[in-house]
């Protein structure tokens, strides 16, 4: 079995992680740079290292995250996983304007193409249209 959209996201907030920790590694590369003049001589070595391996670490995540996003992106979505996700979504929340809403939340936090933005837009079409059956029943 592979990974799951959830298992995907989650390596890819990771990987936001990892770019935090590695800029802080920059950040006191970079200080350290600028105090070479007053550290002894063989710091510089090891400065210039540390910078070198932040950029190319920078490197190896920049393509690890695209490489999530292009798997997770291209992942098939199911209507029966919409469908579930909009009844659960529809039977803990209050109304169904209220679902709409939060659908509509979610789906700006996420790119149009992207498997999050096309699994929000349809729970949203999916409330939409059970909106639109409600109406028609009263």
């Amino acid at each position: 079995m592979g990974l799951s959209p959830q298992k995907l996201t989650g390596l890819i907030q990771e990987t936001k992680r990892a770019t935090a920790a590695l800029d802080k590694v920059g950040d006191y590369a970079k200080l350290m740079k600028k105090e070479l003049n007053d550290l002894p001589d063989e710091s510089k070595k090891s400065v210039n290292s540390i910078s070198r391996a932040v950029g190319r670490i920078r490197k190896n995540i920049d393509e690890l995250t695209n490489n999530i996003n292009g798997k997770l992106n291209n992942m098939e979505l199911y209507d029966e996983d919409i469908e579930e996700a909009a009844n659960k979504l529809l039977l803990f929340h209050s109304s169904v304007d209220e679902v709409l809403n939060w659908a509509e939340t979610q789906l700006q936090n996420h790119k149009k193409n992207s498997y999050w933005g096309k699994y929000w837009k349809g729970v949203y079409d999916y409330v939409s249209k059970h909106k639109t059956q409600q109406q028609g029943q009263q």
